[in-house]
């Protein structure tokens, strides 16, 4: 079967022809099966995503040196559509940080592209390495400006992540200046992190923005300052607040040190309505048998 025949199941919404479009995929050999690959990925074909994360999972894709290079040089190719190389460029993330080496000079060229789908793939991708050298720190600080406010905030975690104040902290003061809403309290994470003390009140007001009250009660109790206590059980005992919203300020509040808080947390967790299972996750959480993002 051509690679022809192949880009036109790809536009075709039958699902017969779909189901014939997989079952032609399957029984291909390793390198045909990395072009219809790339193909089904140039046509945003609606299961490429599902087939691309089953190769990036396999042990095949990973040992392949020649579809590692069909990777590199799709993305390099000037013909290559916009589309292409946001899916290759996420592809090539989802093989992190195993082959850093392999695709560094293709990650170098994401992070410059013009285009903020890819600029912000790549940044993911050089995420998942966790570099810490001054090089990438200096990258980072320059992408605290990028046009794209995810990117920014993706950056700003990642200073957050290295913790190196010396380099980063009067960058992130400056951008702050700046940010506003959800990438402003991620710019005050970071900052209280590096060691920049005096911020929790400014992140207290914020949990009475009802848009952005979970984003802050997620930050307080990351940082765990019992100055917050008091604001955040306001929150988790509210009546018209939104249940998840709830659990999350209840569950910050007693990572902040306020024991009433875990006794509200195991309250809302045996509710009925709300949230419960978010309450669940988040206890467990507080007991060391589960982790939160």
């Amino acid at each position: 079967m051509s690679l022809n025949i192949v880009q036109k199941l790809c536009s075709s919404p039958s699902a017969a022809e779909r189901q014939g479009l997989a079952e032609l995929y399957d029984r291909a050999d390793d390198p045909t099966r990395m072009t219809y690959l790339i193909a089904m990925l140039d046509a945003d074909y609606k299961d490429a995503v599902e087939f691309a994360t089953f190769e990036a999972e396999s042990a095949t894709f990973k040992a392949e040196a020649q579809w590692h290079q069909k990777l590199i040089d799709t993305f390099a190719d000037v013909d290559a559509t916009q589309k292409l190389k946001q899916n290759v460029i996420w592809l090539i993330g989802d093989l992190m940080p195993d082959f850093a080496d392999v695709f560094d000079a293709t990650i170098s060229l994401a992070l410059e592209s013009k285009d903020a789908d890819i600029r912000y793939q790549g940044l993911v991708a050089r995420e998942k390495i966790q570099r810490t050298d001054r090089e990438y720190i200096d990258k980072l600080v320059t992408l605290l400006q990028d046009g794209d406010s995810d990117i920014r905030i993706l950056a700003s975690q990642g200073l957050s992540r290295i913790g190196d104040a010396e380099a980063s902290l009067e960058a992130l003061q400056e951008a702050s200046r700046y940010a506003f809403g959800i990438e402003r309290v991620e710019h005050l994470f970071s900052r209280a992190m590096l060691g920049e003390e005096g911020l929790v009140p400014e992140l207290i007001k914020l949990l009475g923005i009802d848009r952005y009250c979970f984003v802050a009660a997620k930050t307080l109790g990351k940082l765990g300052d019992p100055e917050a206590c008091d604001a955040l059980m306001r929150v988790a005992k509210g009546w018209f607040v939104d249940p998840t919203v709830r659990v999350e300020a209840a569950w910050a509040a007693a990572k902040c040190g306020c024991d009433e808080a875990t006794e509200l947390l195991e309250s809302l967790a045996r509710k009925k309505r709300g949230n419960p299972a978010y309450a669940k996750e988040a206890l467990a959480s507080l007991y060391g048998d589960g982790e939160r993002s």
